[in-house]
């Protein structure tokens, strides 16, 4: 979480650790991962409260579970006050997939 540096109050969520590293390796620096669909807890959207963080931008898989998961994440976000969007991308991709081009 150290390392985390919000743009403009927001982070992007992503869902595995091999989809923050393949933003960050292609420059993104305000990448979260919730390690899997099923981690996100009202205690842990509390956590980014502490960081100035007023803003979530979902990327998970572009999958049905994954659009699922980042619909609940977004109610959960949105009962604690985040600005939350859930970012689309084309069926069959997902964050660990792209490329520097896409990002």
């Amino acid at each position: 979480m150290n390392k985390v540096r919000p743009i403009q109050g927001r982070v992007i969520l992503v869902e595995g650790i091999f989809d923050l590293l393949n933003l960050w390796d292609n420059g993104l620096s305000n990448i979260i991962c919730s390690f899997g669909i099923n981690n996100i807890t009202t205690s842990k959207l509390e956590l980014l409260k502490l960081l100035n963080i007023t803003g979530i931008d979902i990327c998970y898989d572009s999958d049905k579970p994954g659009q699922d998961a980042a619909a609940e994440v977004k109610k959960l976000a949105e009962e604690k006050e985040f600005n939350v969007r859930i970012v689309k991308m084309k069926e069959g991709t997902d964050p660990g997939s792209l490329n520097a081009k896409y990002i």
